[in-house]
């Protein structure tokens, strides 16, 4: 059986593509509501608006990958390296949550806000990739050979 014959697969891709293209813009609400939490609000109700921020993201990392990216690389193995990267770069936004988490914490808003700009930075360039990685991944599968 080649790739193109696992309509269950391409389905649960297809399904999975769309659960993560709406994460995004969920993800995208949380963002400006800690924007908003690191110029407005004390450091206390930043801490909390930040582990609103932490749950929804790591929720949404982990879907990736224990959901889509095994779904897109039963369909498409020859996307193996794209995934991979992106799997490191969620372990490096894990490692940049507990960053920000340790700034807001000890109420460094400066650094805290800073911090937070370059994962929104890295986040949203990752995101660019995801999509086009899942535009792509629901094309045509190539045939086995």
């Amino acid at each position: 059986m080649n790739q193109t014959d696992q309509p269950g697969l391409r389905k649960r891709l297809q399904l999975e593509a769309r659960r993560i293209s709406s994460q995004h813009e969920k993800l995208n609400f949380f963002t400006s509501a800690l924007a908003d939490s690191l110029l407005h609000q004390s450091p206390q109700q930043a801490i909390e608006v930040f582990q609103r921020f932490e749950d929804a993201l790591t929720a949404h990392l982990d879907l990736e990958e224990q959901m889509f990216f095994p779904a897109l690389q039963g369909l498409r193995p020859d996307m193996d390296a794209d995934l991979l990267q992106l799997i490191r770069e969620h372990e490096r936004f894990r490692e940049a949550l507990q960053r920000l988490a340790r700034s807001i914490e000890a109420s460094d808003l400066e650094q805290s806000r800073s911090d937070f700009e370059t994962l929104c930075g890295e986040l949203a360039r990752h995101e660019a990739r995801e999509e086009e990685i899942m535009k792509t991944g629901s094309a045509a599968a190539p045939s086995a050979t």
